[in-house]
């Protein structure tokens, strides 16, 4: 479970540590916001999304 500095936690993150392998809001489902962020670390999805890092489109650009 990764809170980004400027997260301000007004309830139990309780749950985060029960959601699974990834889990993400998807209420702005065109971008994904990495300031609260559940990962399982695996060498697998690391590898995959590193060969794709120059391939997918930014919405910043």
């Amino acid at each position: 479970v990764y809170l980004d500095a400027d997260t301000i936690v007004i309830k139990s993150v309780e749950d985060l540590f029960r959601c699974g392998k990834f889990c993400a809001n998807l209420k702005h489902s065109e971008r994904l916001n990495s300031g609260v962020l559940v990962v399982e670390p695996s060498e697998t999805l690391y590898r995959d999304m590193m060969s794709k890092v120059n391939t997918l489109p930014s919405y910043t650009g």
